[in-house]
């Protein structure tokens, strides 16, 4: 489809701020925010670290807070990841840019 994607993940430091952090500031108007439920990232966390801080319930709710609040400041649509598949996560990403109007459209 011709789109180059990547994966940004959100650093304890990037969520002190509503700010977007410094090497995706310029692209906000491309991003999408990916959350899921608390439970599902602590569930995801515990195979990674168990009983770790990171992987605790209370974490994940605190991080998932932050990184909604820097969503809404900056305009990021929210795609809960908690039951979806990639393929529809990403058929909504590009349904909702199709609906955009394209950076060369809006420079005329």
């Amino acid at each position: 489809m011709g789109l180059f994607v990547a994966n940004y993940p959100l650093l304890d430091e990037d969520l002190q701020s509503t700010d977007l952090p410094r090497p995706i500031a310029e692209l906000g108007d491309r991003c999408f925010g990916l959350i899921a439920t608390p439970a599902r990232l602590s569930e995801v966390r515990q195979q990674r670290r168990p009983n770790s801080t990171y992987a605790s319930l209370e974490q994940c709710t605190r991080e998932l807070r932050r990184a909604d609040a820097l969503y809404r400041a900056n305009g990021i649509p929210v795609i809960n990841s908690t039951t979806r598949s990639v393929e529809e996560m990403s058929t909504q990403i590009l349904q909702t840019l199709g609906s955009r109007p394209s950076r060369e459209r809006s420079r005329t």
